[in-house]
């Protein structure tokens, strides 16, 4: 009797076990076809969001581009001149005078074309800078205003200049890589024993603006005209070992070798007087701090380099 019972209480125990089972199997396979469930509709309905975004998209498209075309035929018919301006960038044909580059140099040299190639305007820069702007009265104050170093300059002149020449023979040959600076109404050109009067056509330009710019804030202040003097320009490699000689505060890695820099006095001007009149002789101080000025504005736009050279008396100056 005590062994039916025990075996009617296994099997009891066993069928509890079966039942436990089954309904553990029945709640696993319910929540895997709820996630399946779920996935699915996240999925069409991520597909129904895509589709939608490409429709817009398609649409917004379209629409712009109908957009731009009534807006070019519009200008093309009421000004025909600046119709290819509307037209997209990634249309137009890229320009030859603004290439793309990654360099600053030439990236700024571009910036400085635009500024000299650009129509002048009368009485420009430092005209009626009288009680405004930096003022130039002392030594330190010259030093400070045109710090820029020999290395500084060198990296732009090498850049931007001319290959060196090794001598005047070779310089003959290279004309026409330079503008022949020898005359001209708004400078003159000091005897030169080093240096021959070529520069490149930027420099020569920047030079004639400042000497330009020198005679407007003259002429803005009253006073009689001056040109300024102009010292060194471009020098050989042979003119480089020359001067060496005699001049021990010259570099070997000259910036006048890339025809991109030259030197003006600041302690001689060429007066420029009315044959008819008598002219008033100007103190060659106040002649400096006004040819500064010009200077410091120049460079404050970004157009060149300078440097305050007190044993030469003169700006050290490269075309950027």
């Amino acid at each position: 009797m005590a062994t039916k019972v025990k075996s009617l209480k296994q099997k009891q125990k066993g069928a509890v076990i079966a039942l436990f089972l089954l309904v553990f199997c029945i709640m696993v396979t319910a929540a895997s076809k709820a996630d399946a469930g779920s996935s699915k509709q996240n999925k069409d309905e991520k597909v129904e969001q895509m589709a939608e975004t490409s429709v817009n998209d398609t649409v917004l498209s379209e629409d712009l581009a109908m957009v731009e075309e009534d807006v070019s035929d519009m200008c093309d018919e009421s000004f025909p001149e600046i119709g290819e301006q509307f037209v997209p960038a990634e249309i137009l044909p890229a320009s030859p005078a603004a290439p793309e580059t990654g360099d600053s140099i030439l990236r700024h040299s571009l910036y400085v074309d635009s500024l000299l190639s650009a129509p002048r305007k009368p009485l420009d820069l430092a005209a009626g800078r009288r009680h405004r702007g930096y003022r130039f009265r002392t030594s330190l104050d010259y030093a400070k205003g045109f710090p820029d170093l020999n290395d500084v300059q060198l990296a732009t002149a090498s850049k931007l200049g001319i290959p060196l020449i090794s001598d005047r023979d070779e310089a003959v040959k290279r004309k026409d890589e330079l503008v022949f600076i020898g005359e001209n109404p708004y400078y003159v050109i000091d005897k030169l024993s080093h240096s021959i009067p070529y520069l490149t056509p930027r420099a020569a330009c920047l030079l004639e603006d400042i000497s330009r710019s020198l005679l407007d804030s003259l002429a803005v202040r009253g006073m009689d005209f001056y040109k300024p003097l102009v010292t060194s320009v471009l020098r050989t490699e042979q003119d480089v070992k020359r001067l060496r000689r005699v001049n021990c505060n010259a570099t070997e890695k000259s910036c006048h070798q890339y025809g991109t820099t030259f030197d003006i006095s600041y302690s001689k001007f060429i007066p420029v007087f009315d044959p008819s009149s008598e002219g008033t002789d100007i103190w060659p101080a106040a002649l400096k701090q006004i040819l500064a000025e010009v200077l410091d504005d120049q460079r404050r736009m970004g157009t060149c380099y300078i440097k305050y050279e007190s044993h030469q008396s003169c700006f050290h100056i490269t075309v950027r």
